[in-house]
């Protein structure tokens, strides 16, 4: 990720049992507006015509250009899992946006 850039990937969590389920997303908040999710948490439709239920989720890596990585573990529980959260780690190099203005020499030549 570009240091002072934003990067968006979407989570999809299934349904497959008879009833909708809640679900929450759990991430250490001190990582303040550095890590979003969109929506931390709600309800997954029941599975219809043996498709699961789906909802999607937004996790937003906005990185200040002092950080040198971003890493945390995020957790997605379910209603019915009896309880325990499914784990991903967020992980994220963060990278200078640099660019170097190059001219053309004669014969074909590069030059700073």
């Amino acid at each position: 990720v570009v240091g002072g850039r934003a990067v968006t990937t979407d989570l999809t969590i299934r349904n497959r049992g008879p009833r909708p389920a809640n679900f929450t997303v759990d991430w250490d908040r001190t990582w303040g507006q550095v890590i979003r999710i969109d929506p931390a948490s709600g309800v997954v439709g029941p599975a219809r015509d043996g498709q699961a239920g789906i909802a999607k989720v937004f996790v937003t890596c906005a990185p200040g250009a002092n950080l040198t990585s971003v890493t945390t573990p995020v957790e997605v529980t379910l209603d019915g899992r009896l309880g325990r959260p499914t784990t991903f780690h967020l992980t994220a190099a963060v990278v200078p946006h640099t660019f170097e203005i190059l001219e053309n020499v004669p014969g074909g030549g590069v030059a700073k």
